[in-house]
């Protein structure tokens, strides 16, 4: 098992303890380190909430609620958008699902 699994599992780990525990505004730290050990492992995480959307975005799968036209905006993100610094540059690991509509 490789190190980055171990930190996630320690994290995940120390966020549900909290959880049950009731310091929900503690977990803020756990996931602050859970981004910042994905990019140091070079695994990028992007939420494109609020982020204009157009039907030629290749980085995410969009549902569309009401109308496909100009001024269209990323709602709310169900999946993010992962993208690994990998032998080859770049790469698009997974695509974000998103909800669309008109702003």
């Amino acid at each position: 098992m490789d190190k980055l699994t171990l930190i996630l599992i320690n994290q995940l780990f120390e966020i549900e303890r909290k959880l049950v525990t009731k310091q929900v505004n503690a977990v803020d730290r756990n996931f602050e380190r859970v981004k910042h050990d994905l990019q140091e492992s070079g695994i990028k995480v992007i939420d494109p909430t609020g982020e204009k959307y157009e039907d030629t975005r290749t980085d995410c799968q969009a549902s569309i609620v009401g109308d496909l036209g100009k001024n269209m905006v990323i709602t709310r993100t169900m999946k993010p958008i992962v993208i690994s610094n990998g032998p080859n540059g770049m790469e698009l690991v997974q695509r974000g699902t998103v909800i669309v509509e008109k702003a």
